[in-house]
């Protein structure tokens, strides 16, 4: 019976795990600097869907692919706000099963990129990835 994908990277990395949630705080702040988002779909070749919501407001609805980045708003104004991201990546590339999200934000304290992956099992499987970021002055 063929290993799957996972089951390899195990073998590889005993401490591999796929990554589909993100629960964080970004840190800003209080000045008048812009925040910037962007993400980018991968591995290449896979398709996404992507919904943001930022506090109550629909940001971003049925965004295809990867969304290039965006003002968010100031660090004073963001303080206390939530981002909620749901992308739906569909594994529709023929060479690999890697499907992964990397979210990069811009214009806090400091830069930061997170990621998050999975390893589905065939070719036109998706992967649901939600993240809830929290702007928090210091």
């Amino acid at each position: 019976m063929a290993k799957s994908a996972k089951s390899i990277a195990k073998t590889i990395d005993a401490d591999f795990e796929e990554k589909t949630t993100l629960d964080t705080v970004y840190l800003i702040d209080g000045s008048n600097r812009e925040v910037t988002l962007e993400i980018i779909i991968g591995a290449p070749g896979q398709t996404a869907v992507t919904d943001i919501i930022l506090q109550d407001n629909n940001i971003v609805k049925g965004k295809k692919g990867s969304i290039k980045e965006f003002p968010l708003g100031t660090n004073k104004a963001l303080n206390g706000k939530k981002i909620f991201i749901t992308t739906v990546v569909t594994d529709t590339a023929r060479d690999t099963n890697n499907t992964e999200e990397i979210i990069r934000l811009r214009g806090g304290l400091m830069f930061i990129e997170y990621k998050l992956f999975k390893i589905v099992k065939e070719e036109g499987d998706s992967a649901i990835f939600t993240s809830v970021i929290e702007f928090f002055k210091i």
